[in-house]
């Protein structure tokens, strides 16, 4: 969230690059030293343009990382930040 307003980082990251920008968010239980280690991980891209969440995930997943996709960008947010 944002400090202050409370806002989501997809509300402020179109507020900055305009309502044409697609956007998705990007989250999961993954860990960083995990993913740099190759270990098997999974996350979800959530977005409102389905084409350009697809292509997000497409270019993410690979053989030990796995990406899926949804177009539930506040519960993608929320449970990110609950999570942590």
């Amino acid at each position: 969230f944002e400090p202050g307003s409370g806002r989501f980082l997809h509300e402020v990251a179109q507020d900055v690059l305009g309502p044409d920008m697609p956007l998705a968010v990007v989250t999961g239980p993954s860990f960083a030293k995990e993913v740099a280690q190759g270990l098997p991980t999974a996350v979800t891209v959530h977005g409102d343009d389905a084409a350009f969440t697809k292509a997000v995930a497409d270019v993410l997943h690979g053989p030990t990382f796995r990406a899926y996709t949804g177009n539930d960008m506040v519960g993608a947010e929320l449970g990110g930040a609950m999570k942590n």
